[in-house]
């Protein structure tokens, strides 16, 4: 294989990754690398595979570098520049693993790629120099409801108690339970007991979840109108707010209000 060079290649000659391996990108977080970048330069260059036949340059890593140099304004852009035919899930896995550490869901999701064009579980999982059960539980992530995959992507749950929580068939009690471990800090063998209490309880548990959500929805359909002190139009309660102030002010208030009615009265109709 050619080995890479180091050039600078113009910013808008790079074309965005189609397939990232990073499923977002914080904003915040973008806004600090490119104050850094601006104060200290651009430590580390991107890797981008081309010129491609259309003349573009593909990037492979560095989404986070490119995004924040563009923000800057910079014309050019440092790159360590592969072949256009070099394997780009191969590069972009070895820098990710080496540099900013992907999410277990994007572990599993760039794993899969590998398996989708013909790579067998025990060769992909070399790339990572992981074990085949390593590459077993990052795909079973894929399996998993959405509820679970993001907060597994999120850092909120950890995967032993995600596994557990995943077997829970029920959206709203899942997501109760998702809510629990957070606040609780639960372990993998306290969501197990959740699990089988689920398993044991879970026709009954369904049943209560299904009248609480609908005296919520009942709740939510009742509204309480009151007039408003200043103009006297009815609106929604929860619409309103509540002020104190000490009887010097109430009083001027009041005749603020009162003199605004007045001069509304007062003034002449629209032709």
């Amino acid at each position: 294989m050619t080995q890479p060079t180091y050039q600078s290649i113009e910013h808008k000659a790079i074309r965005e990754p189609v397939d990232p391996s990073r499923l977002e990108i914080d904003r915040e977080k973008l806004g600090e690398l490119a104050d850094d970048i601006a104060r200290n330069g651009l430590l580390q260059p991107i890797g981008i595979r081309g010129p491609m036949p259309d003349g573009f340059y593909e990037l492979a890593y560095g989404h986070r570098r490119w995004l924040a140099v563009g923000s800057l304004g910079w014309a050019f852009i440092d790159a360590k520049v592969f072949s256009p035919a070099v394997d780009l899930h191969q590069i972009r896995a070895s820098e990710n693993h080496q540099r900013e550490p992907l999410t277990p869901i994007e572990e599993a999701r760039e794993l899969r790629a590998f398996m989708e064009r013909g790579e067998p579980l025990a060769v992909a999982v070399r790339r990572y120099r992981k074990t085949p059960t390593w590459g077993v539980q990052r795909l079973a992530l894929l399996d998993y409801p959405a509820d679970i995959q993001a907060a597994v992507h999120e850092g909120r749950l950890k995967l032993g108690v995600a596994s557990a929580l995943a077997q829970i068939d029920h959206e709203i009690v899942r997501a109760d339970y998702i809510r629990e471990a957070q606040r609780t800090g639960c372990t993998t063998a306290v969501a197990e007991l959740w699990l089988q209490h689920w398993k044991v309880e879970g026709s009954r548990m369904a049943a209560n979840s299904a009248v609480v959500e609908e005296i919520a929805l009942r709740r939510s359909a009742f509204i309480y109108f009151v007039p408003c002190d200043l103009c006297a139009v009815a609106v929604d309660f929860s619409t309103t707010a509540t002020k104190r102030t000490c009887a010097v002010c109430t009083t001027a208030l009041d005749q603020i209000v009162a003199d605004a009615v007045a001069a509304a009265h007062a003034a002449p109709a629209a032709p």
